[in-house]
C-alpha cells in the first residue's frame, strides 16, 4: 500500500513535468495560463508527497493506517477469548498439581472402616407371577468392611443381603434357559479398591451368592464416591455390577454411611 501511493504521486508529478516541457512552443498567452495551472498542480503534488514521507517516517505506516488500525484491533479482540481460556487452563493445572503435591507430602496412616448401605438390586432376567420376563427390582442392604493399607489402595469384604425372594431366568448351556427361584440370597465378595482421589474408589473382586436352592460364584465390579461429613464419618454412593457364573447378572445402586478407625493422615 505504501509503495503504491508513493509511486502514484511520483508518476503523476513526472507526467505533469513532461507536459510542462511540451508547452515551450505554445503561444505566450496560452502558455502562461497553462503554466500557472501546471505549477499549481505540481505544488499540490509536492506537498502531498512531503506529507506522505513525513507520516511514514513518524508512524512507519501509510495514510491508510487509520483504516487498517481498526482491523488490527478487531483481530486482537477475536484472539482475546482464546488467550484468556489458555491462561485459565494453565492456572487450573498448576493448582491441581499443587493440591496433589501437598496431599502426597502428608504422611499416610493405614485405617479400617465399617459401613452400611441400602438400595435396590436390578435384574433384566426377572420373571413375574404370570411367568413373563421383566426387570426385577429388589430391596437390599449391605455391610462393608474396608482396610486402606496405602494412600491409593484398599481391600475389603462387601456383603449384600437381598430381603426378598424372586424368580429369574437362568442361562444354561447353548440357548436353553430355565426359570429358577432365589430365596433371600446373601452375596459376599472379597474386593480390591483403587482410590485415585480422596473421594473416588474403583473396585473389583470375587465371591459367591448363597441361597437354599443353589449357590453361584460371582465377580463383582463397583464404583463408589464418598464425602466426609464429620471427622471419621463419611456418606457414600455405590454403583455395582455382579456377574454370576453360568447364571444371571444384576446391577445395584445404593447409598450408605461409614465410620473409619485410625486417622487418615498423621
Amino acid at each position: 500500500m505504501k509503495l503504491q501511493v508513493n509511486l502514484a504521486c511520483v508518476l503523476e508529478q513526472s507526467h505533469l513535468t513532461d507536459k510542462l516541457t511540451a508547452f515551450n512552443g505554445v503561444a505566450a498567452t496560452a502558455r502562461d495560463s497553462e503554466l500557472s495551472i501546471l505549477n499549481s498542480q505540481l505544488t499540490t503534488l509536492y506537498k502531498k508527497n512531503v506529507s506522505f514521507s513525513a507520516a511514514r517516517r513518524h508512524n512507519n505506516t501509510c495514510p491508510d493506517s487509520a483504516i487498517l488500525r481498526p482491523l488490527e484491533n478487531k483481530t486482537m479482540k477475536n484472539h482475546y477469548p482464546s488467550v484468556v481460556k489458555g491462561i485459565a487452563l494453565i492456572a487450573f493445572l498448576l493448582l491441581t498439581y499443587a493440591a496433589f503435591s501437598q496431599e502426597n507430602n502428608i504422611p499416610f496412616t493405614p485405617r479400617h472402616s465399617v459401613g452400611i448401605n441400602i438400595g435396590h438390586e436390578h435384574s433384566f432376567g426377572g420373571v413375574n407371577e404370570s411367568g413373563k420376563k421383566e426387570m426385577t427390582v429388589l430391596a437390599y442392604w449391605g455391610l462393608d468392611y474396608n482396610y486402606q493399607f496405602a494412600r491409593k489402595w484398599a481391600i475389603g469384604l462387601h456383603t449384600d443381603f437381598i430381603t426378598e425372594s424372586f424368580k429369574v431366568e437362568n442361562k444354561i448351556e447353548g440357548n436353553e434357559k430355565e426359570i429358577i427361584e432365589r430365596s433371600t440370597p446373601i452375596a459376599p465378595a472379597v474386593m480390591g479398591f483403587y482410590k485415585p482421589t480422596e473421594h473416588w474408589s474403583f473396585g473389583a473382586g470375587m465371591g459367591g451368592e448363597f441361597a437354599k436352592e443353589e449357590n453361584y460364584a460371582l465377580n463383582r465390579f463397583a464404583v463408589e464416591y464418598g464425602v466426609e461429613i464429620k471427622k471419621s464419618w463419611e456418606v457414600f454412593g455405590a454403583l455395582q455390577y455382579d456377574v454370576r457364573w453360568k447364571a444371571y447378572d444384576t446391577w445395584t445402586i445404593g447409598l450408605g454411611i461409614s465410620k473409619s478407625f485410625g486417622e487418615r493422615h498423621k
